[in-house]
């Protein structure tokens, strides 16, 4: 291996390039150094004025004004509760009465007559045992009046018996029964309606505006 070739390849380059490249490093060199020059002068910057600063003192700070204070309620104070006068009646004096005066002579007695009741009759036992003995056997004859005779048995002749129960209050039947059967049922039929269609007498004093119960017995003869 011979010894240029361990030359860089800087060194095999021409000459001119050298002197290009070293004109450019010189000529900015002095372009730096005018500039570094012309910033130390300065001529071409300005500074601007120096504005007026104002001076401001917080140290003082002007009172506030206070706000006005809310107006004061007066209490109300209560009114003196004013107590009418009680009025006080004075006793009434009653009158004494007059004396006495005691007379020398007796005073008459006079006996109040005693008012006797009026005597209450007296019922005869006798007498309402009658009236309603009697009372009873027209009860029966209005019964026995107030009897048909149904026209079937009678064309047949057949004849009977019928006792029936029934209430009686003031000539007004109700609840009618048959105690002992006929063995007919028409006769039996023709008692009860006889029961209720009897036009009844006007019971006694001793008997009005009580129920009373009345067994009679019913004839059927031809």
């Amino acid at each position: 291996m011979t010894a240029s070739a361990t030359l860089p390849p800087v060194l095999s380059q021409p000459k001119g390039h050298f002197s290009a490249f070293g004109f450019a490093v010189v000529v900015e060199g002095l372009l730096l150094l005018a500039l570094i020059f012309i910033s130390q002068l300065g001529w071409w910057q300005k500074e601007p004025p120096l504005k007026e600063v104002m001076r401001l003192d917080l140290t003082e700070v002007p009172p506030q004004p206070k706000p006005p204070e809310p107006p004061k309620v007066q209490p109300v104070q209560p009114h003196p509760r004013i107590t009418a006068p009680r009025l006080v009646t004075p006793p009434t004096v009653q009158p004494l009465p007059p004396p006495l005066v005691k007379s020398s002579e007796p005073s008459p007695f006079v006996e109040k007559p005693s008012v006797q009741p009026p005597p209450q009759p007296v019922p005869n036992p006798d007498k309402s045992a009658a009236e309603i003995a009697t009372y009873a056997g027209q009860i029966r004859a209005a019964v026995q009046a107030a009897l048909i005779y149904p026209q079937a048995a009678q064309a047949m002749n057949y004849s009977g018996r019928v006792r029936v129960e029934f209430n009686l209050l003031d000539k007004q039947p109700s609840a009618a029964k048959i105690l002992i059967s006929s063995k007919v049922g028409l006769f039996d039929r023709a008692a009860l309606a006889a029961v209720v269609s009897a036009s009844y007498p006007t019971p006694p004093a001793s008997l009005t505006g009580q129920p009373k119960t009345y067994q009679v017995w019913v004839e059927f003869n031809r």
